[in-house]
C-alpha cells in the first residue's frame, strides 16, 4: 500500500510545527558547537532533537496504521500487514515506540 504523510489539515500541522521546533533546535545546537559551549549541553541538546524526531516518527507512523485500517478492504491485506510489521519493527528497533514524555 502506498502512503504519504498527511498533505493537508491539522495532522499535517501538527508534524510542521514539530519540524520547525526541531529546526531550531539544531540551529541552536550548530551555534552551541561554534561558541564551544560545555559537552553535556550539547548532547542535552541532541537528545532534545533525538525526542523530537521520535515524536514526528510516532505520528507519521501513527497516520499511516489509520490509513491501513481505513484502506485495508481496497488494498492488498497482506501487503499492508507486511508493510506494517515492517515499519513497527523499525520503530521499535529506533525506540521510537517506547515512553511517550508529552
Amino acid at each position: 500500500m502506498t502512503f504519504n504523510p498527511p498533505s493537508t489539515g491539522k495532522a499535517k500541522e501538527d508534524i510542521v510545527v514539530r519540524l520547525r521546533k526541531i529546526e531550531g533546535q539544531i540551529r541552536g545546537l550548530q551555534k552551541m558547537v561554534d561558541e564551544g559551549r560545555e559537552c553535556l549541553d550539547v548532547l542535552m541538546q541532541i537528545s532534545a532533537v533525538s525526542k523530537g524526531m521520535e515524536k514526528v516518527t510516532q505520528m507519521i507512523l501513527m497516520r499511516y496504521i489509520e490509513a491501513c485500517r481505513t484502506n485495508a478492504a481496497e488494498a492488498k491485506k497482506s501487503d499492508s500487514m507486511e508493510t506494517l510489521c515492517h515499519l513497527l519493527s523499525l520503530a521499535i528497533n529506533k525506540g521510537v515506540l517506547g515512553e511517550n514524555d508529552s
